[in-house]
């Protein structure tokens, strides 16, 4: 996803690793998510890797999870953990809510979040 891609866009960050099974997890609920709200509603979803272990820092593997898992969305290679620790990430999964402006609006950490997830998302694109 490119800064255009994302302008006036709600983005949903999705701070995962692929050897977390939590992560695993809630792959179902960024699929629900993606599928009833498109980035033309006004969402985009990017997945964020940060690696717990060197080898899940090869962009040649989280490639392979990428495709093995069906994840649609983008995802980008934090390899240094400087966007997990930019924005306080301590666990996986955590899923983070960006307003268009870039503002954070809210963070769900580890699984079972789902109803409250498409609710929060909903009301966010309905008031931006």
């Amino acid at each position: 996803a490119s800064e255009t891609d994302l302008k006036g866009k709600l983005v949903l960050l999705d701070f995962f690793t692929y050897c977390c099974i939590n992560c695993l997890h809630i792959l179902p609920d960024l699929h629900a998510l993606e599928s009833e709200f498109a980035p033309t509603d006004g969402l985009v979803v990017v997945g964020v890797h940060s690696a717990k272990f060197d080898n899940e820092k090869d962009s040649a593997n989280i490639l392979k999870a990428i495709l093995r898992y069906d994840i649609a969305h983008a995802v980008v290679n934090d390899s240094q953990a400087r966007l997990w620790h930019e924005m306080g990430i301590a666990c996986w999964p955590t899923l983070v809510v960006v307003s268009p402006r870039g503002h954070l609006l809210h963070m769900f950490v580890g699984e079972g979040h789902r109803d409250n997830l498409v609710r929060f998302v909903r009301v966010a694109l309905d008031f931006y």
